[in-house]
């Protein structure tokens, strides 16, 4: 967190931005870009007050808000249990085969497992699997919406001073300090920086490069 940080007053000075409920604020940043905080988020930067006695209206936010996270984790849970026992049965009916009826069977498995993204073919891979598709152009609309709102934010501000690029990490914390640090390689304002900024930072996170994404995202 950030107050473990020896130099966290520094940065909230040079920040400069005073939210009147940080963790409403990040909470209302989770929502406005849900696929990219459900890969990561940079906890090391992240301004969360200790825990004090809530008024009613905060303890009402703080169950409203816990209610909201049950109902995710349990439709998650449930999604997976179904994809588990989907894979499974088509498995088990696998190894019940033989000769090019197995044959068949395993390349229907194949397909399937690569259409739900359980096939080791990506990050890093030439590859993105079919299920991953609509998730990755999520992420590539919520990555230019959010660089143009990060660079739009410290337009008037020292870009070059490196304590500065860590302090918009607290109020960004869907950034990395590498990711940062290759937004600001694009000129801005212009026209198509935040989609190369956006593409940059993807190819970084998933450990491909942009043209791999370009050719899935933008298919000719």
């Amino acid at each position: 967190m950030l107050r473990d940080r020896p130099d966290a007053a520094e940065l909230l000075e040079l920040l400069d931005f005073h939210p009147p409920d940080w963790r409403r604020y990040y909470d209302t940043l989770w929502s406005r870009y849900p696929t990219l905080a459900a890969d990561w988020v940079h906890v090391g930067f992240l301004n969360l007050p200790t825990t004090s006695a809530p008024d009613e209206d905060e303890w009402q936010w703080e169950q409203d808000r816990e209610a909201r996270r049950r109902q995710v984790y349990e439709q998650r849970v449930h999604r997976d249990q179904l994809i588990l026992a989907e894979v499974r049965a088509k498995v088990l009916g696998l190894m019940a085969k033989r000769g090019a009826e197995r044959a068949r069977a395993q390349r229907v498995l194949d397909r399937r497992l690569d259409e739900l993204g359980l096939r080791p073919l990506f990050p890093g891979g030439t590859h993105i699997p079919k299920s991953e598709r609509p998730a990755m152009k999520k992420r590539y609309q919520e990555l230019r919406h959010l660089i143009d709102k990060l660079r739009s934010t410290s337009a008037e501000a020292d870009t070059a001073n490196a304590k500065y690029r860590q302090a918009l990490l607290i109020r960004f914390p869907l950034f990395s300090e590498r990711h940062v640090e290759a937004i600001f390689r694009y000129p801005y304002p212009r026209r198509g920086a935040t989609a190369d900024a956006a593409m940059a930072v993807l190819a970084r996170r998933f450990q491909t490069t942009p043209a791999t994404l370009d050719r899935y995202l933008f298919p000719r």
